[in-house]
């Protein structure tokens, strides 16, 4: 089983494990973020999807046991006319974007 949350001293922890056991925000790219907090992960990022398009968009960090939730917004007060493909799996969701060149936030939940 995986210690989520917690970093034993005497593993000798790198700076980014205890960041990330502490609850710090993580970075992996400029248009990705996650965040850990007693097992409970949010993350979410920024995605630009061609009009039409069905795209399977990677979590950033993922799920091990559930998703709770994916959540997406178009930026700019654009049509938002897409939305998500049946139930997402841990490790991805996919978005069907049904109206023009869209820029997306999204954002998710699990454990």
């Amino acid at each position: 089983m995986q210690n989520i949350n917690s970093v034993s001293p005497l593993l000798q922890a790198s700076l980014f494990e205890l960041q990330e056991a502490a609850g710090v925000t993580q970075f992996p790219s400029e248009t990705s973020w996650y965040q850990i907090i007693n097992g409970l992960q949010i993350q979410g990022g920024r995605i630009s999807v061609a009009d039409a398009a069905t795209v399977d968009i990677p979590f950033v960090a993922p799920y091990e046991t559930q998703v709770l939730g994916v959540w997406v917004q178009v930026v700019g007060g654009a049509e938002n006319g897409a939305h998500l493909s049946a139930v997402p799996a841990l490790d991805k969701f996919t978005l069907v974007n049904g109206v023009g060149d869209r820029t997306y936030f999204w954002w998710a939940l699990g454990v």
